[in-house]
């Protein structure tokens, strides 16, 4: 279990998810997970919370 839990709720936030996440990626802390909850965004938020999960393993993608 990691030490810290994120929850990132977002909805339509494509403009500054991107900037957001990467910021949290790059904490010096890395025992973190970030959970990205995803409420039916119909701009470009799933495919950025998409791209994350899959390129880290502390991300996770929830889409509701």
């Amino acid at each position: 279990m990691p030490r810290v839990s994120v929850a990132v709720p977002v909805y339509n936030g494509a403009a500054l998810l991107e900037e957001s996440l990467a910021c949290i990626a790059g904490q010096t802390m890395r025992d973190f997970e970030v959970i990205l909850s995803d409420n039916g965004s119909t701009d470009a938020t799933p495919e950025i919370c998409a791209r994350y999960a899959a390129q880290d393993s502390r991300f996770r993608h929830l889409r509701r």
